[in-house]
């Protein structure tokens, strides 16, 4: 046995927000310092055309199907060996990839209740009517998003995850979270060491956006718990209630208190 640090630990962030709060572009920079390049990121209906700008940007895939997730993850379980089949599917040969980012979550969550409920989109007509979700199908979703997320984020290497956002509701208690159904939110989120909820800085606190008058600033992420919303930081609170144009090299340096890639 030995001690373990906080410090040993991987990067394990969700982030989630609304469309248009930066959390593709943010996740992104993982691929801009030496810790968590090179990237991959695994595109389930994010939105990695606004990257175009970025002089360095993660390796992209886009996910299709379910099982689109399972050779990347087994892959990377495996050490990432240079003779597998996505290598040379995909051109993967930036590799060995420190970091990886799911985007996103809830498209995941989607194609598994298409799955469950027979109505992928190689089955159905555009007019279509969709049938009703029932109970069976939230609870064979909630054990699958677990496993899911519970598998990748076990991966040794940084984990990115992306999600939309879910309305809160004050009648139940219901905090604003990343949008999955149900108890889903919650296990899914609690393997995150890091929970960043992500906004334009134009939906921030008014507390938040006066800080914010002299700056020249886009979006933040907060990493403090609130009444009304989700988010957190287990890898020793060095981020602080939230960050002003949020980067994963900020991110890093603030967690790990160096620039070096390892060996």
């Amino acid at each position: 046995m030995r001690k373990r640090s906080t410090l040993d630990s991987p990067l394990r962030l969700l982030l989630y927000g609304y469309p248009g709060s930066m959390k593709t572009r943010t996740a992104a920079t993982a691929a801009q310092h030496p810790l968590t390049s090179p990237c991959l990121l695994m595109n389930a209906g994010g939105n990695p055309e606004t990257l175009a700008d970025y002089d360095l940007s993660p390796d992209i895939i886009d996910m299709e199907r379910l099982e689109d997730f399972n050779d990347p993850y087994d892959w990377i379980m495996n050490g990432q060996p240079k003779d597998h089949p996505l290598v040379e599917e995909f051109g993967l040969n930036h590799g060995p990839y420190r970091s990886i980012i799911i985007d996103q979550l809830t498209k995941v969550q989607g194609m598994y209740f298409e799955r469950v409920m027979g109505t992928s989109p190689s089955t159905m007509k555009v007019a279509t009517v969709v049938p009703k979700r029932e109970w069976e199908h939230y609870n064979k979703i909630l054990y699958t998003m677990i496993r899911f997320a519970s598998l990748y984020w076990a991966l040794p290497i940084h984990v990115i995850m992306i999600a939309q956002e879910r309305e809160g509701d004050p009648g139940t208690g219901r905090l604003i979270g990343p949008h999955l159904e149900g108890q889903a939110a919650v296990e899914v989120s609690s393997g995150a060491l890091v929970i960043g909820r992500m906004m334009h800085v134009t939906r921030a606190e008014a507390r938040i956006r006066k800080a914010l008058q002299e700056l020249d600033a886009d979006s933040i992420a907060v990493f403090k718990q609130s009444q009304t919303f989700i988010a957190k930081d287990q890898q020793g609170g060095r981020l602080g209630e939230y960050m002003v144009n949020p980067t994963i090299p900020k991110m890093v340096d603030l967690i790990y208190g160096n620039t070096s890639a390892p060996d």
